[in-house]
């Protein structure tokens, strides 16, 4: 069940590091873009996204993530390892 659980909290937190760094990307390329547009001189990405929403975010996904894991790993730890294996 532990090992279940833990990849399904690994994929979660790599996942959601995944996410947060693509929308950093996306969002370096918005602030370049229409910087000047909106009448802003510059805005780091520090201001547009804070480390406590960056962590947040980690933190969110990966606790769903071993959330959504525990029902299978639950199903699994009951099933006899004969039983499951037949039907492989």
């Amino acid at each position: 069940m532990g090992s279940i659980l833990a990849e399904a909290g690994l994929l979660g937190f790599i996942a959601s590091v995944i996410g947060v760094v693509i929308a950093a990307v996306l969002m370096q390329i918005g602030i370049m873009l229409f910087a000047q547009q909106l009448g802003v001189e510059s805005i780091s990405l520090a201001q547009m996204l804070p480390l406590w929403l960056v962590a947040g975010v980690i933190a969110g996904a990966t606790v769903l993530s071993i959330l959504a894991g525990l029902y299978p790993a639950w199903h699994a730890s009951r099933l006899n390892v004969v039983e499951a294996l037949r039907y492989e």
